[in-house]
């Protein structure tokens, strides 16, 4: 197991956050190995936490370095200068509780950190002196005028009529624009007509077809269909009815048609004559009742039997 060596060699930086103190501060250790020899002209990872209130408080800010050894292992870096893990170095709380700062190292120079040491921070008299500010020096001389700042340009964005007279600046120097709304003025003569302009093309004909025509008792017509292709549907009234045409020629004598076969079916004896014709052309059945003839003469009485 290698571990490290460390030495503070001074710490600038101020209790109160003083506008001219040093946001930064200078740290110097020397890396050795588990037999305490130095790791000289070695490529080393550090991770750097500034602690509050203890050995073992709360990091307030976390910070790493990739730095090399010299010759007899000992490394320079500037806390507050690293690679930020975590926290602000301008939010530390230099004022409130003691600060600690702690060391970790990789001799591998990767980033398995393992504890180096941890180390009270004091102040210096840099530091000391900012809680003792002296006398305010006398104001020193105006300093020569600056150089006259670019123009700024205003320009008319919108103008607007309305019952009373308002303005709205948009934009950001040196570039703005104005918006006018002003009260509307009385309303002016009118202008002379202008010329006529060109007659327009000619477009497409449009087509009216007419639909269906019917009888009515009134007129009426109906649209269908889109410019340029319509059809017309009308209704119109009943006229009159015309008067009676000629009798056509005669036309010719159709073909004979078959024999109809009448067949005397019975024939009866009745008060009165009648006929009855049953079936269907061509074959008929013809049921005939006669009236009744009159009595004929009695006949000769027949022999007596034995």
């Amino acid at each position: 197991m290698k571990r490290i060596i460390t030495t503070l060699l001074m710490a600038l930086f101020c209790i109160n956050a003083i506008a001219q103190a040093p946001q930064k501060f200078n740290y110097q250790g020397a890396a050795r190995d588990a037999g305490g020899n130095p790791l000289a002209n070695k490529s080393i990872s550090l991770r750097l936490s500034i602690l509050t209130g203890s050995s073992t408080g709360l990091a307030q800010y976390v910070e790493t370095h990739a730095v090399t050894t010299n010759g007899v292992g000992l490394f320079n870096v500037a806390v507050g200068g690293g690679t930020l893990v975590s926290g602000a170095f301008s939010g530390i709380t230099w004022a409130t509780g003691d600060k600690y700062l702690k060391v970790e190292i990789d001799p591998a120079g990767g980033s398995s950190y393992s504890p180096a040491a941890t180390n009270q921070l004091l102040s210096v008299p840099f530091a000391l002196n900012a809680l003792n500010p002296g006398p305010q020096g006398l104001q020193g001389n105006p300093g020569a005028a600056g150089p006259a700042g670019p123009a700024n340009t205003l320009t008319i964005g919108s103008v607007t009529n309305g019952t009373t007279a308002s303005a709205t600046i948009s934009g950001t120097a040196p570039n703005q624009i104005i918006d006018l709304v002003l009260p509307q003025g009385p309303t002016g003569s009118a202008g002379p007509t202008g010329p006529a302009g060109a007659p327009g093309a000619t477009g497409p004909a449009n087509n009216i077809s007419i639909g269906t025509v019917v009888n009515g008792t009134s007129a009426s017509a109906t649209l269908v269909g889109t410019a340029p292709n319509q059809v017309l549907n009308l209704v119109l009234p009943q006229g009159p009815i015309g008067a009676n045409g000629a009798n056509g020629a005669m036309g010719a004598q159709g073909p004979a048609g078959p024999a109809n076969n009448l067949i005397i079916g019975s024939v009866t004896s009745g008060p009165s004559a009648s006929a009855t014709i049953s079936g269907t052309a061509p074959n008929q059945t013809l049921n005939l009742i006669l009236p009744q003839g009159p009595t004929g003469p009695q006949g000769p009485a027949g022999a007596n039997g034995l």
